[in-house]
């Protein structure tokens, strides 16, 4: 990652790249700092947000922002999820960066009005595994899921 992009773009480019990704991600935790319903974890200086909702399911929001073609992580213990802000999010005077916080104030919006409402889909599926106490059984839990989640009919045949 690093090397190849100093090969590339040179130190200067390299440099002048890395401030437009950290003034992104500043703008992304100002902005979600600012949006009612959000949290943002610690006080993080790089490139890397967590933030969480003490007022909804945060997985709701997740569902949300990957119905809009986002792609962020969710996160466990607490329930969270984060961005890692790349160069995707500083291009164009930061255009995705704004688009992520309107999809995100639009889902917070939506959220806090129905904040006992719990998350749907596979959002729900990620944030059930942390209830479960004994967590030596995640794994299997998770095998047995896809492997009927993936079932095609007539499979059995091919595996001969």
């Amino acid at each position: 990652g690093t090397w190849a992009a100093m090969m590339s773009h040179g130190l200067e480019g390299y440099v002048k790249s890395a401030k437009e990704i950290i003034t992104s991600a500043r703008f992304i935790k100002e902005e979600l700092n600012k949006t009612p319903g959000m949290r943002v974890m610690g006080d993080p200086l790089g490139s890397v947000i967590g933030f969480a909702s003490d007022d909804f399911d945060i997985y709701r929001l997740a569902g949300h922002l990957a119905e809009k073609g986002w792609e962020l992580n969710s996160l466990q213990f607490p329930p969270s999820m984060h961005i890692c802000c790349t160069r995707l999010h500083a291009i164009n005077d930061m255009e995705n960066s704004k688009r992520l916080i309107a999809d995100i104030r639009e889902g917070c919006a939506e959220f806090m009005k129905t904040k006992d409402k719990p998350a749907t889909g596979s959002a729900a599926l990620y944030g059930t595994t942390q209830e479960i106490p004994d967590r030596s059984i995640i794994g299997d839990v998770a095998t047995t899921y896809f492997d009927a989640y993936y079932d095609v009919k007539g499979a059995d045949t091919l595996r001969k």
